[in-house]
């Protein structure tokens, strides 16, 4: 009877501890949509053709209030010598010189308390034409039209009750203004970021769903003995269930942030393709199109799973972010900012030993094309002689050490109409076949010479189609960018 007993005692402690580890997966869960769930309100209010462009500001404000759980938030249509207000209405604000120059080098910052800073008066001017105490500060870029500044925060009385405001706030503030700037600017993303919250909408209630069968379970436990073993077993598939969503969550986070397969930008054409493997490592590349040419990013973060998602997801974030806000800036400039971001969140705020190869290229309509990093070699097609030039990155990792500013330089590249320039990922060329070797470098730049008179877009397949006949399951991500450079028509 005793050993009955004690047999129940720890068949019941195995089912609490399978409701704690689900809880805290539900809680961690809650942490990464959090600021997804907030872009894809966004994306809401800008389909929504049938509201004019007051309400849609207006509904911008009162979402950031009520999901931020902020006092008040402005938005703000930034002119000469004034902040015209666009959400709530309201009369014409004079802008001081100190402020606008503040907003001109500062296109984004905080402030917990404006009397305090004695090294920036002009922020207390601003705070004054605010009238905010504690409050963050952001612009987002309207084509066609002036900028508009977006503030929020707390006046000086409730100011007092909340707790400061800190970089990572400001980080993700600034985020949500490049979303708005990126809807603004190109309404295809509408669809994609509507996907994207009905999916962690249908986890979410998912997760409460099966949150309370574990409660409702505890409950019968101890009225019917005789279903326990059944009921851990249940119980037990359940949390494999849920293992396996989070585990596609990473999955979902990387192809959600990726361009289309085939992009253009002034002067260039851009096709892309990934393969993720099993266990999602951290592939991620992305074409930022600009007024002559376009920005290239193409990265690899060096561990797996959900670390590496996340970890993808802040790097996406913080480059549209640095190449909307200096648009003038060479890629090792933004690298060193770049690094400085990603070696806080991953170190800091992570406590992660990852890191990321990484390379950014500034495309110009003219041909040539400045990069920096450290990542995989770039590949060059002359369209003249059909010859495979190969290209070293001799840059360093981001995140690894605080400061990289030194090792960071630029180098360029010259291209001709006609030619291509192709970026990969490691993954690629260290795909192994059943006999156990490698694909290799240079069979990729036989592919290249092979097809490199095709679109871009043919190219990718015929390469794609090469690489998966060498090694149908790949043990790590496979990514591949191919550029063709058409000159100014």
């Amino acid at each position: 009877m005793e050993a009955e007993e004690q047999l129940l005692k720890e068949k019941a402690k195995l089912l609490l501890q399978r409701e704690r580890e689900l809880f805290e997966l539900r809680l961690r869960l809650d942490q990464l949509t959090s600021w997804l769930s907030f872009g894809q309100t966004l994306s809401e209010m800008f389909l929504n053709r049938s509201c004019s462009p007051e309400e849609v500001w207006n509904r911008l404000r009162k979402s950031l209030v009520s999901k931020l759980r902020l006092q008040r938030v402005l938005l703000l249509e930034v002119r000469a010598a004034s902040l015209y207000s666009l959400a709530p209405i309201g009369p014409e604000r004079a802008l001081s010189s100190a402020a606008r120059s503040l907003l001109d080098a500062q296109p984004w910052g905080l402030c917990n308390d404006p009397e305090a800073d004695s090294t920036s008066p002009a922020v207390a001017a601003l705070a004054q034409t605010l009238g905010l105490h504690q409050f963050m500060w952001t612009r987002i870029a309207c084509p066609g039209r002036a900028p508009i500044l977006m503030a929020a925060g707390f006046d000086h009385t409730k100011a007092a009750f909340h707790s400061p405001f800190l970089d990572n706030d400001t980080a993700h503030f600034n985020n949500a203004a490049q979303y708005v700037e990126s809807l603004l600017a190109n309404a295809l993303l509408v669809a994609e970021l509507e996907a994207e919250k009905n999916q962690l909408h249908q986890a979410y209630a998912t997760l409460e769903q099966r949150d309370r069968a574990l409660q409702e379970a505890a409950e019968q436990l101890r009225a019917a003995n005789e279903t326990l073993e059944e009921r851990v077993r249940e119980r037990t598939r359940a949390l494999a269930d849920k293992n396996r969503e989070l585990r596609e969550l990473p999955r979902r986070i990387q192809t959600s942030i990726l361009p289309k397969s085939t992009t253009a930008a002034p002067a260039i054409t851009v096709s892309s393709r990934m393969t993720t493997a099993e266990e999602v490592g951290g592939d991620y590349y992305d074409v930022l199109p600009v007024a002559d040419g376009a920005w290239i990013a193409v990265g690899d973060v060096s561990g797996h799973g959900l670390e590496a998602g996340l970890i993808t997801f802040m790097l996406q974030s913080a480059v549209a972010t640095l190449t909307a806000a200096r648009p003038a800036a060479t890629p090792s400039e933004l690298l060193t900012l770049l690094n400085t971001v990603m070696y806080k969140n991953i170190r800091e705020r992570l406590k992660s030993d990852d890191h990321v190869t990484f390379v950014l290229l500034r495309v110009f309509e003219d041909g040539r094309v400045l990069f920096a990093g450290s990542h995989e070699d770039l590949l060059v097609y002359r369209a003249k002689t059909g010859a495979c030039e190969i290209v070293p990155t001799r840059g360093t990792w981001l995140g690894a050490v605080p400061n990289i500013k030194s090792p960071t330089v630029d180098e360029q590249i010259r291209l001709d109409p006609g030619d291509l320039l192709v970026a990969f990922t490691d993954g690629l060329i260290e795909s192994r076949n059943a006999a156990g070797d490698m694909f290799g470098l240079e069979r990729l730049c036989s592919e290249i010479v092979r097809w490199g008179e095709r679109s871009t877009d043919e190219l990718c397949d015929r390469v794609w189609t090469t690489v998966e006949a060498w090694c149908p399951c790949p043990e790590d991500d496979l990514s591949l960018l191919a550029i063709r450079f058409h000159g100014v028509a």
